[in-house]
């Protein structure tokens, strides 16, 4: 049987349509499968944390930054700050220091500490970090870590001041 011009045509066009198909489908599977995994938020959030701690290593002064974290509500994460990085994991059962680590490294110098600190929240959430003249931490909210100065004004009179 000998295939004229237009038969073969119309199975070259199916045959691209198909292969077409087949990639549409598979794009659109990875991008699906994107949307669930952590990995872009924790190399993002350790990165831009890592970032962050070199600024305040760099700057002179007392600092209370809250950090705003933005995460689906299934998506959980463990942040963990060390001497010389930022960690995030998946939260789950294994202990953290046996978890798939995505860290940032961070600078470092001998004028300020950098005082480790463990968070473990769902979702969306804040966490305050606080740099004095000697040290750098992360904390909880809820702890309200208050700075030097803030400790010394009277209520009514840092009210008066904002």
């Amino acid at each position: 049987m000998r295939w004229n011009k237009k038969s073969q045509a119309i199975i070259t066009m199916l045959a691209f349509l198909f292969i077409e198909l087949v990639i549409i489908v598979i794009v659109f599977y990875k991008i699906g499968k994107a949307g669930d995994d952590t990995t872009f938020q924790k190399k993002f959030y350790s990165k831009d944390l890592g970032l962050l701690v070199d600024s305040l290593h760099a700057s002179n002064g007392e600092f209370k930054i809250t950090y705003d974290i933005s995460l689906p509500e299934k998506m959980k994460l463990d942040f963990q700050l060390q001497p010389d990085r930022v960690i995030l994991t998946d939260r789950s059962n294994i202990p953290p220091d046996k978890r798939t680590q995505t860290a940032a490294l961070f600078g470092y110098n001998n004028y300020v500490k950098v005082i480790p600190a463990n968070i473990s929240k769902d979702g969306g959430f804040q966490f305050t970090i606080v740099s004095g003249k000697t040290n750098i931490t992360f904390s909880v909210p809820q702890q309200d870590v208050k700075l030097k100065e803030e400790q010394d004004v009277p209520l009514k009179e840092k009210e008066a001041t904002i």
